[in-house]
């Protein structure tokens, strides 16, 4: 019943969206539902919102794994048909276990999964669903895919990388400059402790926008 009140009040909200955005997001969320990742379908609705609202030419999204979030984003960009999004993610044990200690579930988690897996099945849903000419994948690392990009270029940044604390803070401070004035920012997990400083240093450079954050994403807009 909470999920359907919540579908409701979306599509009120969003009543002044194209027409076919209800069969869309209907569809959209029951893929979704069946994607690697951690994504949840209140914040797959809002990220899809938000893509609609904007209608941006560069998306950038930093830890990408199955695609349970990127395909939100990716699949609203294939109905507006603009806009690209850059999905960012190494796809790496080494890099994954970075920053964590051998005793830590996460580390114990990370070391045991096939991410060469993952990374065929994040290619296939792009291939199967036609979403090539709306995202690029980038296998490397943020500092190196950093590069590719001019300072305010992108109109709407995603980090959900690497975790541990210096890498939080560290796709911040390297990727803020790429986001456009005015420009957004969603930070999955913001609510951790490792994200303090990120979190922090965001606060600092931008206004936290509650209505569209949910518990698990936090979405800031670039002052």
């Amino acid at each position: 019943m909470k999920f359907r009140f919540f579908i409701f009040a979306t599509f009120s909200l969003f009543s002044h969206l194209p027409d076919g955005w209800e069969k869309f997001q209907q569809k959209m969320l029951a893929e979704q539902a069946t994607l690697p990742g951690w994504c949840s379908q209140e914040k797959a609705c809002r990220m899809a919102e938000l893509i609609f609202e904007v209608h941006p030419k560069i998306c950038v999204e930093i830890g990408v794994f199955g695609g349970a979030s990127l395909y939100p984003t990716t699949a609203a960009l294939q109905f507006l048909d603009h806009g690209k999004v850059y999905a960012i993610d190494s796809w790496n044990r080494k890099d994954a276990l970075e920053g964590h200690f051998s005793k830590d579930p996460d580390y114990i988690w990370w070391s045991q999964i096939d991410l060469e897996k993952i990374f065929a099945g994040f290619l296939k849903l792009i291939r199967d669903h036609h979403l090539d000419p709306y995202c690029i994948p980038m296998r490397m690392r943020t500092d190196q895919a950093a590069l590719y990009f001019l300072n305010a270029s992108v109109d709407i940044l995603h980090i959900d990388g690497n975790h541990a604390s210096r890498f939080l803070l560290f796709d911040v401070e390297t990727w803020l400059p790429k986001v456009k004035r005015g420009g957004y920012i969603w930070l999955n997990d913001a609510h951790l402790p490792s994200a303090k400083a990120a979190v922090e240093k965001l606060l600092r450079f931008c206004e936290k926008n509650p209505h569209r954050s949910t518990n698990e994403c936090v979405l800031f807009r670039k002052k």
